[in-house]
């Protein structure tokens, strides 16, 4: 089982996250602009898996088979009571939801930091089916003006 969070970022770093889709950055720092305040830090493209690696792998390969392997959340929003897992996405769909749920449950059992965790999605569009879903899951869906 491994987990890479990469570096810290400041919540006002105004710079592309490392692998976000670049249609999806406009939607990421919308949100950023207007909540940075309620986190204490960032960490990007944040690769899971449960996969074992061979015991005589260097760290280096071991990494690099996580971020290969791994799923990888957008970005993990950190402060010291809450860790939001985030899916930041133009529009959600059914993919947004499933890749939350992922994360969520992988994180559960990688535990890298212990305070309480939660799902969110972050998009521009979606639809009443999305809405719906993520009530019942208990994801957050944030759907942000451009």
């Amino acid at each position: 089982m491994h987990i890479e969070l990469g570096p810290e970022y400041s919540t006002l770093w105004p710079g592309k996250p490392p692998q976000m889709l670049a249609s999806d950055v406009p939607t990421w720092r919308a949100y950023r602009e207007k909540h940075a305040g309620e986190w204490e830090r960032f960490y990007y493209n944040v690769a899971m898996t449960l996969r074992d690696f061979p015991k005589d792998w260097s760290p280096e390969r071991v990494k690099a088979a996580t971020y290969n392997l791994g799923k990888r959340v957008d970005v993990v929003a950190y402060r010291k009571d809450l860790i939001w897992l985030i899916e930041v996405t133009d529009r959600a769909m059914v993919r947004s939801v499933g890749q939350v749920i992922v994360y969520r449950r992988l994180w559960g059992k990688l535990r890298p930091f212990k305070q309480e965790f939660e799902g969110a999605i972050i998009c521009r569009y979606t639809d009443e089916d999305i809405i719906y879903t993520c009530e019942k899951e208990g994801i957050h869906l944030i759907v942000v003006p451009i």
